[in-house]
């Protein structure tokens, strides 16, 4: 699992991965050792293909390093060199006249990201709930653009160059 996890994909945890889980677990439970674990288990070829086939193309993705960003390593260390510097920008106050906000620890301070290839990298109180609020607009106006181009988006709402 290390080498799929080197490249941002998160085996334990990513749903496209479940019944690779899944089938590995119960072959452990049935015919594997009781040191054997999902990371220290050995498998001939006929029983690895068995046990990925529903998973065979994001695993040999994952393997080959063909994702969207090759040197996920590299890449997370530089969002995690721009998460510390944010960090520390404690500057304003959350709006008061919105309630939701208001409640919130001014303190937490997260971030996460997704690849379309599905590498995922997280730091911080990810695990808070939170509320969107104006966050979602360049996501809405995102989607948007994407499902109806500019001419019929900007031809609603405007635009800055900012």
């Amino acid at each position: 699992f290390n080498v799929i996890e080197r490249t941002g994909i998160r085996p334990r945890v990513d749903p496209r991965l479940k019944d690779f889980i899944i089938n590995t677990q119960k072959y452990i439970k049935k015919y594997g050792k009781e040191s054997d674990t999902i990371d220290n288990l050995n498998v001939d070829e006929a029983t690895f293909t068995k046990l990925t086939e529903q998973s065979l193309v994001l695993l040999s993705q994952a393997l080959r390093n063909d994702v969207i960003i090759p040197e996920f390593s590299t890449f997370s260390k530089q969002i995690q060199s721009i998460f510390n510097r944010c960090k520390y920008n404690t500057t304003g106050t959350p709006a008061s006249y919105i309630p939701q906000l208001a409640k919130v620890n001014p303190e937490l301070w997260a971030m996460s990201l997704c690849t379309v290839d599905g590498q995922r990298y997280s730091l911080g109180s990810v695990h808070k709930n939170f509320t969107l609020q104006s966050c979602s607009k360049p996501f809405t106006y995102s989607l948007c653009l994407n499902e109806l181009g500019a001419e019929v988006v900007h031809g609603y709402i405007g635009q800055e160059p900012s």
